[in-house]
């Protein structure tokens, strides 16, 4: 299905932030941010060899932290935040040569663990977490309000559960012109 209108950031300005340096130099590493926190996982040493070390920048204090080191020592994999755990799949190994294995750390247990591996060696790939979508409203007592005008709207809001949370989205629905007569209003 084509996107007929894209959505445009009301970010006017961007600017580079410099962190503190990591324990180690390193190229071709993976990043993930997650919950305040940045991991960096792997990459090329300096000699050119994948590397199995993984860090976690806490942006707020500006710290980092050495982490267990990766089963599998990796440069140019991919990484994704999944359910307060951080997945790393794929890469090239000390061979390299493409890496079918994934990986995933838990913070609370401080440790990583095997999983499964992908259908087939890969590197340079790409991965993002697949959020589901808002709710159309958060409190669902709150009965549909109807517009009467030409054509008709029915507008369904819902009053804001807590005055902490953010206003609740609010949906449009209109009838296909030419359908009105065939429609009662909803």
């Amino acid at each position: 299905m084509p996107v007929l209108e894209m959505a445009v950031s009301p970010v006017k300005s961007l600017y580079w932030e410099v962190f503190p340096p990591m324990s180690s130099c390193r190229v071709y590493c993976t990043p993930v941010f997650h919950g305040g926190l940045l991991y960096v996982l792997g990459g090329c040493s300096e000699t050119g060899l994948p590397l199995d070390t993984a860090e976690v920048l806490d942006i707020e204090s500006q710290t980092w932290t050495q982490l267990p080191p990766l089963p599998t020592a990796r440069a140019g994999a991919s990484a994704v935040a999944l359910g307060g755990q951080v997945m790393v799949m794929g890469g090239m190994d000390l061979q390299q040569s493409p890496l079918s294995s994934v990986e995933v750390y838990n913070p609370d247990e401080g440790k990583w663990e095997r999983k499964a591996s992908l259908g087939q060696p890969s590197m340079g790939i790409t991965s993002i977490e697949k959020v589901p979508p808002p709710p159309v409203a958060p409190c669902l007592d709150a009965p549909p309000v109807t517009l009467l005008s030409a054509p008709p709207v029915t507008l369904l809001s819902a009053p804001p559960c807590d005055l902490a949370e953010r206003p609740p989205p609010v949906t449009l629905l209109r009838p296909p012109p030419g359908d009105l007569a065939e429609r009662p209003p909803l």
